[in-house]
């Protein structure tokens, strides 16, 4: 057979298996729920389905709204397994509050809300890639009637919302379907029973707008969404914040402010709308979980003198905005382009072009977060914080020695020093002195007082003695 033939062969069957891994790796976007009965804020989602042979981590994943990326942070595993499903929420903890039953696999991510008329939609794999795409519109189904918009059999359709389990479709809407079945968050089978839209008796609501995921440290937007009975945005009144770490703020007016944990945990959020500012009847409340993360954004390295390019370093395991970030050196100071982000676990090289830092600049840099406070230094030094394994924040030193001799014209600074004489061994050392003098002092005094009664013993005799009586 021709060589050439035989190259021409193996060339195809390299491209054949190429092909038939990507196709057999992959996720699908299966179920979209985009327009809830009453608010939407904060309880979107998405639902996908891994449609090859081999378990997936979709959180290298990410999913595009807006043609904006959004990171997916998971709340449990990370591997879906083939044939498995996850969910997206746009918030988990209220996800969790509006399906309390479900037991599946759940992504934490955030965006500002799914376009009630229609949007598109996509899921990118590490690479950047399209995998999935979803152009949809309201008319298809799953407008505020209590139903999602799903895939089934190649069609967009509506029908009861099926998180993380495979669709049933109603193609009827929301009217229809009494007397099917569709598998239940927690598994088996449920009967679906889907109610007529009653009429909404109107009411004021709150809604926190916070990202539930932020970082020790580092300044976060709290805002608000309060809506009136005839649906009219509520800025004024009494909001009563509660952060969950003994920290309450009360306003009268409602304007988005900046808010900082100091400590990484989970804290409980919630708000309390009072109409009246002097009331005393809560008219609205809302609450959310959020999860504070160590300060994760480092100054990882420093460029030579030929190139010096200063690159920043990402350990946590979701993405970072930088928007209003400053590096500050010693005669220049660079910020930062509104909407940078540094992926999760990636470093981020600013060129020298860019910066226009010099050399005398690089030699103390400080990475400055979004309201001028120090993140990170580099070197470390005095000042910057830093986080112990148990969480609490911890100041350190730039001192990376400490002189091994005493400087006996500076005693107070000779006893600071950690090779030197601590402050409690020189306690514990004059202590023991003062004790030994002491001690010698007794001892000559009770040396002293035999000597003068032995004498008094040798020198007494008869004829020292009379008789009076």
């Amino acid at each position: 057979m021709n060589l050439k033939i035989v190259k021409n062969y193996i060339a195809l069957i390299i491209v054949f298996f190429s092909f038939a891994h990507i196709t057999h790796a992959s996720f699908e976007i299966t179920e979209i729920m985009y327009d809830l009965d009453g608010t939407d804020t904060n309880r979107e989602w998405v639902e996908v389905k891994n449609t090859g042979t081999e378990s997936l981590d979709l959180s290298k994943w990410s999913l595009f709204t807006d043609n904006t990326k959004h990171a997916l942070v998971p709340q449990s595993e990370s591997q879906i397994s083939p044939g498995g499903y996850a969910v997206i929420a746009q918030n988990a903890p209220k996800f969790k509050i509006d399906w309390p039953n479900f037991n599946g696999l759940l992504f934490d991510s955030s965006w500002t809300g799914l376009n009630n008329d229609g949007e598109t939609i996509a899921l990118k794999d590490g690479d950047q890639n399209i995998v999935s795409q979803v152009t949809f519109t309201s008319s298809q189904g799953g407008a505020g009637d209590g139903n999602s918009l799903q895939k089934v059999g190649g069609s967009w359709i509506g029908g009861a919302p099926t998180p993380g389990a495979e669709n049933q479709g109603n193609s009827g809407g929301g009217d229809t379907g009494a007397g099917g079945s569709t598998p239940s968050p927690s598994g088996g089978t449920t009967p679906v029973v889907v109610k007529k839209k009653e009429i909404e008796v109107p009411k004021i609501t709150t809604n926190i707008l916070v990202n539930n995921t932020v970082f020790a440290g580092i300044p976060f937007t709290v805002d608000t969404s309060t809506i009136g009975l005839n649906k009219e945005p509520l800025n004024f009144g009494r909001f009563v914040w509660n952060f969950g770490d003994g920290v309450v703020k009360y306003e009268n007016t409602h304007i988005p402010f900046q808010y900082e944990y100091q400590y990484p945990g989970q804290y409980v959020l919630s708000l309390s709308y009072y109409g009246v500012a002097t009331g005393t009847v809560v008219d609205a409340t809302d609450r959310l979980t959020v999860t504070v993360l160590p300060a994760s954004v480092y100054i990882s390295s420093i460029g030579k003198e030929a190139d010096l390019f200063v690159e920043l370093e990402n350990k946590s395991s979701i993405e970072v905005d930088l928007s209003g970030w400053a590096l500050r050196g010693n005669f220049t100071t660079f910020y930062i382009p509104q909407g940078t982000i540094i992926l999760p676990h990636q470093k981020l090289k600013l060129s020298q072009k860019t910066t226009n830092f010099n050399k005398a600049d690089v030699q103390s840099l400080s990475l400055l977060n979004s309201i001028g406070e120090i993140n990170a230094t580099y070197p470390l030094r005095l000042g910057a914080n830093t986080y112990s394994s148990s969480g609490s924040i911890q100041k350190s030193s730039s001192r990376s020695s400490v002189p091994a001799t005493i400087n006996l014209n500076d005693l107070g600074a000779s006893a600071g020093s950690t090779q030197g004489f601590s402050f409690s061994k020189s306690i514990f050392a004059w202590m023991g002195l003062i004790g030994v003098i002491i001690l010698g002092l007794v001892t000559v005094l009770f040396l002293r007082n035999k000597n003068h009664e032995d004498n008094l013993g040798e020198e007494l005799n008869a004829s020292d003695m009379t008789i009076i009586e």
